[in-house]
């Protein structure tokens, strides 16, 4: 299992490693990105911008960038892409806080490790952390809808050829 750790942008900016580790860059719409030291052990970097907003409908209204579904398939795609790959996952926002450990405490859920270590001393961003998991639900549940469909798709095939096997030796 990847190690999640949850930084802070300047925290994240001094960040080093040897060992192999990817990061989720997660910075306010009007900021530049982060300035993340390029080490032997940095092997991919997601960075996104949004702002730190808990209410979807309130930010629609105000024009503002927030967490979207797409963010949260963008994250569950690098999470998948370089989980096998790396010993270490950073994920870091500017206070290190909210948005990066909503993201942080929903990867933990997903692949069954203990969440409340996010909820301890940090402030979880809502709308992040629960996106992130309403996703990777809809994710399963069409990988196993597809599974179905090929069950049900092999399940009428078997028919169909028995069918056609019992035409031709009448």
């Amino acid at each position: 299992m990847t190690n999640i750790i949850v930084l802070s942008q300047d925290n994240a900016e001094q960040y080093s490693s040897d060992k192999p580790y990817a990061v989720i860059s997660i910075t306010n719409p009007t900021r530049e990105y982060a300035n993340l030291k390029i080490g032997l052990g940095l092997t991919d970097v997601l960075r996104m911008k949004f702002w730190d907003i808990n209410d979807a409908e309130l930010a629609k209204q105000n024009n503002l960038r927030y967490f979207t579904e797409q963010d949260a398939d963008n994250i569950l795609n690098f999470y998948d892409k370089v989980k096998d790959k790396v010993e270490i996952l950073m994920i870091h926002c500017q206070l290190g806080l909210s948005r990066s450990a909503a993201v942080g405490a929903a990867l933990t859920k997903i692949t069954g490790g203990n969440e409340r270590q996010f909820f301890v001393d940090k402030r979880p961003n809502s709308l992040i952390y629960t996106t992130i998991l309403k996703r990777e639900i809809e994710r399963f549940q069409i990988k196993h809808q597809r599974w179905d469909l090929r069950k049900m798709f092999f399940e009428w095939n078997e028919k169909e050829i028995q069918k056609l096997n019992n035409k031709v030796e009448a």
